[in-house]
């Protein structure tokens, strides 16, 4: 408390004597004081960054929304690598500085090992039915040369090939809605223009 209260001191002498501002009369007395022989100025320690796991909620241009584990709300994670993620992603976010700004936590940094993991997410994996054989040939009509996708055609259909069939909501057909009606279609033809 002493050699605080000294430094004060100090610094409010010169402050007095150039009429500068404390935080001026400050910098030039600690520079003074690191000149000194024994007095040298302690290397500052270097911290390790922050690793912490997140799920990726949504995905900006250059930030994505996240949900920390272990945390309640979000997180707006700033990175210059949010391309390689996807809402539903799992990531681990490498945080170099995190803030609030009108109550909102804001962070920045890297995103590594961005991953899918079902199980962690507690979502129930969609049902998957089928499997038997089909022939292919017999139930879709063939590509033909000069088609570049002729000689692909050929070797996939050659033997018969197990058919599974994803559970509708998958592709965005609702319960209670019609064969017509697909939001996951409409965005698709919708965003197309």
């Amino acid at each position: 408390m002493t050699a605080h209260r000294d430094l004060k001191k100090i610094i409010r002498e010169r402050q007095s004597k150039t009429g500068e501002s404390y935080t001026a009369a400050r910098v030039h007395v600690m520079r003074e004081r690191a000149a000194l022989p024994g007095l040298a100025a302690p290397e500052p320690i270097a911290e390790e960054p922050l690793r912490i796991d997140a799920a990726v909620l949504k995905i900006n241009r250059q930030s994505a929304r996240v949900r920390v584990s272990g945390e309640s709300g979000q997180l707006t994670f700033r990175s210059g690598d949010v391309y390689q993620v996807v809402p539903g992603h799992l990531v681990t976010l490498v945080i170099e500085k995190r803030w609030t700004w009108k109550g909102d936590d804001y962070a920045s940094g890297r995103i590594e090992s961005p991953r899918m993991a079902i199980d962690k997410l507690g979502l129930p994996p969609l049902p998957l039915r089928g499997g038997e054989l089909v022939d292919l040939r017999a139930v879709s009509e063939p590509y033909r040369r000069p088609d570049p996708y002729a000689p692909l055609w050929r070797k996939l259909t050659a033997k018969p090939r197990a058919d599974f069939e994803m559970d509708p909501i998958a592709w965005g057909q609702f319960p209670g809605s019609g064969d017509e009606e697909n939001p996951t279609c409409d965005a698709s033809e919708r965003a197309s223009f």
